[in-house]
């Protein structure tokens, strides 16, 4: 095997090199694909894109999305009279009425259909100017949750009584037993 000793294994065949078996030239593969990642990498531009916006500009083509703009702000009823205009000027009138009194009409895009043209120009626009907004999520249900407070029962026997019986574990604090005071707040208890 001739070639590059990186890339295709050793110049020579070695005592491990078999007639079907994979050379180095695999393994370098696998590392350059580990390394950079499969595909194109991000963010990088296609090649036939890039190579089709030289040519479309070196052509002197116009911008398509500075032709929207323009189609998208210009006055309906100027469009309507550059369709006429337009229609005149290549011949395109049709002869209507009779021979005494004939009526030339030409054919042109109804004023509405102009506007609806306009609209479907920014809609094409629209998203190189305004991307979509994030979904925002609406809570329909403000409430609060309740907080039931039950004042018909002796807390602190109940607590009692729970710790005798070794029973249950607290989360809060362990019962202290003490004198009554201000500061524990077991003033109205002690007798």
């Amino acid at each position: 095997m001739a070639g590059n000793p990186d890339l295709f294994g050793s110049a020579a065949p070695s005592d491990g090199d078999v007639e079907g078996t994979p050379s180095g030239f695999f393994d370098a593969v696998a590392e350059a694909g580990a390394a950079r990642g499969v595909g194109r990498p991000r963010g990088a531009r296609n090649k036939k894109t890039e190579a089709f916006e030289k040519w479309f500009y070196a052509r002197g083509y116009r911008d398509p999305a500075q032709l929207l703009a323009e189609l998208v702000t210009m006055d309906p009823r100027a469009l309507q009279q550059l369709a006429l205009d337009d229609a005149k000027a290549r011949g395109e009138r049709r002869q209507l009425g009779t021979k005494d009194n004939p009526i030339e009409v030409v054919d042109v895009p109804a004023l509405l259909d102009i506007i609806d043209l306009q609209r479907r120009a920014a809609v094409d626009l629209m998203p190189y100017l305004h991307g979509k907004k994030p979904t925002e999520l609406v809570v329909t249900d403000e409430r609060l949750p309740t907080l039931m407070i039950f004042t018909d029962s002796n807390q602190i026997a109940e607590a009692r009584a729970i710790e005798g019986r070794r029973q249950a574990l607290s989360l809060g604090t362990p019962l202290v037993e003490g004198e009554a005071n201000e500061i524990n707040g077991l003033e109205g208890d002690a007798e």
